[in-house]
């Protein structure tokens, strides 16, 4: 009885943990490093990107994520994925036709 209750319990402390991650809309500033500095609300802050966060490029290959900012252009939009103030994922916002 107590090993199932230890057993649900884990796996909802695992479920649960998944769920910190945040998504939020940003403009690229710079890439220094792994340093990734970008603008939310008109207000800049520096996050770190994720030693093993990968990007797909057009050609369907992996990156690594920091390489992938380094063809940024200031003011491009992206959506980030943020764990634990780290970006593990990123995705640029597109033009509008």
């Amino acid at each position: 009885m107590f090993r199932n209750l230890l057993t649900v319990a884990l796996a909802l402390f695992l479920a649960v943990g998944t769920v910190f991650a945040e998504e939020v809309k940003a403009l690229f500033v710079k890439i220094d490093g792994d340093k990734l500095t970008v603008k939310i609300d008109d207000k800049e802050k520096v996050m770190t990107v994720a030693k093993d966060a990968m990007a797909k490029g057009k050609d369907g290959k992996e990156y690594p994520l920091v390489k992938s900012f380094g063809k940024a252009k200031e003011g491009d939009k992206y959506t980030l994925k943020v764990e634990k103030d780290e970006v593990v994922s990123a995705m640029k916002e597109g033009k509008k036709k």
